[in-house]
């Protein structure tokens, strides 16, 4: 049985991943509750995009329901989604765009795997140390 806390270290590991595949700028990723569990990115004007923000929002739902599909809701995915939805502006594209980071997500298991362990282990990873994990 996933514990909340393995829930919370896949569902950062998502944001991670979806990070590194559109080139987003990490600086760290935590589980630790405080302050507060986030995965921190530098917003840049070049690599961030509307798009690239909302599939950033979905891949923390998208990589906790894998890990753990019999859950009855992912647990920080409201405000993901609300995000999500903000950045694109239309409901229609970002439901289509939830099933696309899905797939991103299927394909970098090991990768998602890789990062949520490491931040179970460590609670925290720095950018560097997330930079080390990759293997894209």
């Amino acid at each position: 049985m996933a514990t909340q806390r393995d829930r919370v270290a896949y569902h950062e590991a998502g944001h991670v991943t979806i990070a590194l595949v559109d080139g987003l700028d990490l600086r760290s990723a935590s589980i630790e509750p405080e302050p507060v569990v986030l995965t921190d990115w530098r917003r840049t004007v070049f690599s961030t995009t509307p798009h690239r923000l909302a599939r950033f929002y979905l891949g923390g739902f998208c990589a906790e329901s894998r890990f753990a599909p019999s859950a009855t809701r992912a647990l920080n995915s409201r405000l993901d989604f609300e995000r999500a939805r903000e950045s694109l502006g239309e409901k229609s594209h970002w439901i289509f765009l939830l099933s696309a980071v899905d797939e991103i997500i299927a394909a970098h298991w090991s990768e998602v795997d890789a990062i949520a362990r490491a931040l179970l282990e460590r609670g925290t990873l720095s950018g560097d140390e997330i930079a080390r994990l990759r293997d894209f």
